[in-house]
């Protein structure tokens, strides 16, 4: 899954950014016919034909873009999300993801936003020849995947705890042990 971003601070400089972005992960996805690609458009991006035209031009054949779809429900069938600077890759490493972020030195914010190069669960990459090699990695060598997954179960704990269910329960606990000190 490919997930654009939006924003209307610099927008121009950012919908450019993500134009080029996507060239970038169309030539990557291009090679690596194994895989699919599903392009989820930000809700408030209305250049759907443009993605489109970018895909067919770049000899794509596996892809479908979507604008109005669940995006929690793309990444629960994902193996890889590839996106940038996005609360999506947050939400992504929880649901136990694969995440590969696309950044360079021009971003107006911090690429590392959860703290996710230190914890080592995902993949930021900043040239653009790295990409496809990195998707390879994260799609298909077992010990790459095995690694993030490590990673990421660590992260989890540190982060969100459990996502079992019972936070609720757990929280109800804690004010009321509260109540009795």
């Amino acid at each position: 899954v490919y997930g654009t971003n939006y924003s209307t601070f610099a927008q121009a400089s950012i919908g450019y950014q993500n134009i080029q972005r996507f060239k970038v992960v169309c030539a990557a996805m291009k090679n690596i016919r194994e895989a699919y690609l599903i392009v989820k458009i930000h809700p408030y991006d209305n250049d759907f034909i443009l993605y489109e035209n970018i895909a067919r031009n770049s000899g794509l054949q596996s892809y479908v873009i979507k604008k109005n779809v669940e995006i929690l429900s793309l990444l629960q069938s994902c193996d890889l999300l590839v996106t940038h600077i996005s609360a999506i890759s947050y939400e992504a490493v929880l649901m136990d993801k694969d995440v590969i972020l696309l950044s360079n030195e021009n971003d107006l914010r911090s690429d590392d936003v959860w703290n996710f190069k230190s914890y080592g669960v995902a993949i930021t990459v900043n040239r653009v020849e790295e990409l496809e090699d990195y998707m390879r990695k994260l799609l298909f060598d077992s010990e790459t995947k095995s690694a993030f997954k490590q990673s990421r179960k660590h992260y989890i704990l540190e982060h969100a705890y459990k996502i079992d269910g019972f936070a609720s329960e757990r929280a109800k606990e804690v004010i009321n042990n509260l109540g009795r000190n």
